[in-house]
């Protein structure tokens, strides 16, 4: 069973296959997932964004997105040893972690649905990057405040900017990409290249990880440059 060290020591944990096309979203428990978190990060002082997905739900249709997933959270690297940190309180109101990739992502679980945990670091004066994944440093640094479902969340303060940059101009219109109906054979085959990178050596998942982020750093560069017609 793969382990996370945190500053408590270290944390087992079973890990959960997660991939676009494994389940949508029960908007109901993900409300109530996202309540429960909120009150435990902001007893801590830990400060979040609503990211990706999420943030395009809230703004767009001010609610999950029908066919969305999971909960995207945007956070500063600077706070994931508090997150690590309270794991064991989370776990007493029901999340489990299910999965770590021992980079820049982290995904708790509870009743089935799960939100992804998104460390940025500074790649340069200019950007954050998470795994390879380029954002405007200024879009996860400077926070605004909106109302969503019922309780108040930090987005970017250019949140429509930070749209654009991520789904087009066309942000605005509703696009269905998940598809729900992949193949039992695939989703086993994803289930154990999952569970296989639990356990290779630090040197090889390195290697791979390595690999994994220069292709898309290359894509999200083009990404920005495209979206935003500005030179990075």
């Amino acid at each position: 069973m793969p382990s996370i060290n945190t500053p408590n020591g270290k944390i087992k944990y079973r890990t959960v296959p997660l991939y676009l096309g494994v389940k949508q979203i029960d908007k109901k428990i993900a409300r109530e997932n996202l309540i429960l978190l909120k009150k435990v990060l902001d007893a801590h002082s830990i400060h979040f964004q609503l990211h990706a997905g999420t943030l395009l739900g809230a703004m767009r249709e001010h609610d999950f997105i029908d066919h969305d997933e999971d909960i995207d959270l945007a956070l500063l690297d600077k706070y994931r040893n508090d997150i690590l940190r309270i794991i064991p309180e989370l776990e007493k109101i029901g999340f489990k972690i299910c999965r770590y990739d021992k980079r820049d992502l982290l995904s708790i679980m509870r009743k089935g649905e799960y939100i992804d945990f998104y460390f940025y670091k500074e790649f340069n004066d200019k950007l954050l990057s998470c795994s390879g994944w380029l954002v405007l440093k200024e879009h996860i640094q400077n926070s605004t405040i909106v109302d969503f479902l019922g309780d108040t969340y930090e987005i970017p303060e250019k949140w429509e900017e930070y749209l654009v940059s991520e789904y087009s101009a066309s942000w605005k219109i509703p696009l269905k990409t998940n598809n729900y109906d992949i193949p039992k054979y695939k989703r086993l085959i994803f289930a154990f290249k999952e569970h296989l990178k639990d356990y290779l050596p630090k040197p090889i998942f390195k290697y791979l990880a390595l690999r994994a982020e220069t292709k898309l750093r290359t894509r999200s560069l083009a990404r920005l440059r495209k979206n935003l017609d500005i030179e990075i």
